[in-house]
């Protein structure tokens, strides 16, 4: 019970703490439920209802985990959500290293956990360990990220580029992305120009600003076609209209993003 004497604020806060305090306590738990789904996905055991619960879980321990400010987790949750997602991909198979992989996303939460509880948290092997795991994954693709509040128009990106070694992770809000852009690696940025939190001519700026690995990453923005002027360090390198030829153009500008490294 918090003491009515103290201020508003600091109720607020250990009220949070509290919070973030019961959702570590519970997270061990869910590993175990995570697992055991994962399991069940591998023995095909009602393949289709397993894998919704699986990735319904996994999408809302990183949505809880970014409320509690547990950015590690979040991140280790956008792979694991990742790799659940390239079984839209025929081509992608629920074999031994598909499995290994998503019970390694679980391990590495279990990692997580326990690194968080100390005071001096150092998350360096944890972040190795995925971009090991990415690399076994993607192979020699590169890495493009989709912003988008329409899952259709994701979707639909996505399908568009399927012929090019690339590999996309999708969402649906420009904070996230934000934070997801600060944190990983990315070759190319993807993004609509109305965005849900912050918007594409923002998450733009503020990418350009920051000390991160993807500073510099090019940007393609697909809009509606109204040019509106864009302040100029918001502006794409690639400026898409939403048109009949947007997915002819989109192909073009992402061929002319990794061409030169190939």
């Amino acid at each position: 019970m918090t003491d009515k004497s103290q201020p508003p604020l600091l109720e607020t806060l250990q009220l949070l703490e509290q919070l973030k305090d019961a959702f570590l306590s519970e997270l061990p738990e869910k590993c175990e439920e995570l697992n055991s789904l994962v399991l069940s996905l591998a023995q095909q055991q009602e393949k289709h209802e397993i894998y919704e619960e699986l990735y319904r879980s996994v999408h809302s321990l990183k949505g809880a985990a970014g409320t509690h400010d547990l950015l590690i987790i979040s991140q280790i949750c956008h792979h694991f959500e990742d790799l659940l997602g390239t079984l839209s991909d025929e081509s992608t198979q629920i074999n031994d290293a598909f499995t290994n992989n998503c019970l390694s996303y679980v391990d590495l939460i279990h990692e997580a956990i326990s690194a968080t509880q100390n005071s001096s948290a150092d998350f360096t092997a944890i972040e190795h360990e995925l971009e090991r795991i990415r690399q076994t994954l993607g192979k020699d693709n590169y890495r493009g990220l989709i912003v988008e509040t329409s899952p259709m128009m994701a979707l639909m990106y996505k399908d568009t580029l399927s012929s090019l070694p690339v590999n996309l992770s999708l969402l649906d809000n420009g904070l996230t992305a934000l934070k997801r852009l600060l944190l990983e690696k990315f070759d190319f940025l993807i993004l609509g120009k109305e965005l849900k939190l912050l918007n594409g001519v923002a998450l733009i700026s503020a990418l350009r600003v920051s000390d991160s690995v993807n500073s510099s990453i090019p940007t393609i923005m697909v809009t509606s076609g109204k040019r509106k002027s864009i302040p100029e360090g918001g502006k794409p390198d690639y400026r898409i209209n939403r048109d009949t030829h947007l997915t002819s153009n989109l192909i073009k500008a992402v061929t002319s993003v990794i061409s030169p490294k190939n």
